[in-house]
């Protein structure tokens, strides 16, 4: 999809649960991980991804799911795609 539109982007999102201890590292390389798959495995260009570490905001399951550690959904990475603005006045 990328490469037949070069300027849409990806906005990689990196998230963590609140059993971990720091979340915000955890999730920017959750994010960073996953930017480096894309580049390696697809041939994504650098420029093209954003990464955003999210720490433990926006959770997906209840914090006493991710403390007894019956599910991590919320050990997760978003990827966004980010078409550009269309200029109406053309």
């Amino acid at each position: 999809m990328l490469r037949k539109h070069s300027d849409w982007k990806l906005e990689v999102n990196g998230y963590a649960d609140s059993a971990e201890d720091n979340p915000m590292f955890l999730s920017q390389k959750r994010a960073e991980t996953v930017k480096r798959y894309l580049m390696d495995h697809y041939g994504v260009d650098d420029a093209l991804i954003k990464v955003i570490a999210k720490g433990n905001s926006e959770q997906l399951g209840t914090d006493e799911e991710n403390k007894t550690g019956l599910i991590h959904v919320d050990r997760r990475v978003d990827i966004v795609l980010i078409k550009p603005k269309l200029d109406l006045n053309k």
